[in-house]
């Protein structure tokens, strides 16, 4: 596809669109109770969408994927083709041009990053355990997860502060390259038990607010990661870690607290207890996500947000003592209110998790 076939197909799109919105590597086009979702022609070298095979893989991957959590929300992967009389048009009968993402619609003021606040303890509750239920339907990946797969990241994200320290300041960038390398070298053997373990799975890998919908009263998780399975191939806890990281980023770690704890009494239906020993690697998973977070927003610009999530990494890998805290009362005087109540402030990142007896 040449670049005059792709800003062809582009302007075809936005002239039955309401609305275009573009990303670093798709544009998604707005019309009535549907949008369309194209694929830019790159290369980045983590995800390559520079030919059409390569695209029809992709979308292909991106339905299958996104359809465990938001079935309702993905229909199919359509053809652009090109007419006898050389206009385009959706699945004719001439040869291919194009491929599209059919989508349902959905309102983009329901999205949680546009209303952070909106998350009660009870849309909480219901997101942790949608979390734990889609990990446990998610195929095991036993390549995946383990140190190594941690490990490139972590690898990336120095690679790519360094390259933007004369921006953020080295001082910070090599402060939290050096305490997240400590942190995972103290790690590295719990991570690859947990592979082994089975906690290594095909998850969602874009775990935070913005990717997740309020419908119906009920969290709605969409627009996975389908591109490279080094990144979505990952330890469960990590694909969680997204989300804990960015509700306590957004200063709801109140939410965060009621995520977790939502997510692992779930989760102990499904999984067994070494489910729970995972929590020692949660702060440096965090850590690893603020990290990405700061170089994405460094490269569009915003070098305020980027040091501040490189300052939210520090403090992630810098916690207070544990401490055990136990609340006491009759039945009905407030004790799990008031356990939800001091739970961010107690222990690493994101809180205490609240056990009730």
């Amino acid at each position: 596809m040449t670049d005059a076939e792709e800003a062809e197909v582009v302007a075809w799109l936005e002239g039955r669109a309401e609305r275009r919105i573009e990303t670093g590597c798709a544009w998604v086009f707005l019309a009535g109770d549907t949008a369309f979702k194209v694929k830019k022609r790159v290369d980045l070298g983590f995800l390559d969408y520079s030919t059409l095979e390569r695209r029809f893989w992709a979308l292909e991957r991106e339905l299958q994927f996104n359809r465990a959590a938001a079935s309702d929300i993905y229909r199919a992967v359509r053809k652009i083709t090109r007419a006898g009389d050389g206009r385009l048009e959706l699945e004719g009968a001439g040869a291919t041009v194009e491929y599209a993402l059919e989508m349902r619609r959905f309102d983009e003021d329901a999205v949680l990053a546009a209303r952070p606040w909106a998350i009660d303890g009870d849309l909480a509750e219901a997101l942790g355990r949608e979390v734990a239920s889609v990990h446990a339907r998610a195929e095991l990946r036993a390549q995946g997860g383990g140190g190594k797969a941690l490990k490139y990241t972590i690898d990336s994200n120095a690679k790519l502060l360094r390259e933007l320290a004369p921006k953020l300041g080295r001082a910070p960038v090599e402060a939290l390259i050096a305490a997240t390398d400590a942190e995972y070298a103290r790690r590295e053997a719990l991570l690859d038990a947990r592979r082994e373990a089975g906690f290594a799975r095909q998850c969602h890998a874009d775990l935070h607010l913005g990717n997740i919908l309020l419908e119906n009263g009920r969290p709605v998780l969409f627009d996975c990661i389908e591109f490279n399975d080094i990144l979505s191939d990952i330890d469960i806890q990590y694909d969680l870690a997204f989300l804990l990281m960015d509700l306590d980023f957004r200063r709801r770690r109140d939410a965060a607290v009621r995520v977790l704890s939502a997510y692992l009494d779930e989760g102990l239906r499904h999984f067994d207890r070494r489910l729970l020993d995972g929590l020692c690697a949660l702060p440096l998973m965090m850590a690893v996500r603020a990290g990405v977070r700061a170089h994405v927003q460094a490269h569009s610009g915003d070098l305020e947000a980027a040091g501040a999530y490189l300052e939210a990494g520090l403090r992630h890998l810098a916690p207070p003592p544990p401490r055990l805290t136990a609340v006491g009362g009759l039945s009905g005087s407030g004790k799990s209110t008031f356990a939800r109540l001091i739970a961010p402030g107690l222990g690493a990142s994101p809180g205490a998790v609240v056990l009730r007896t």
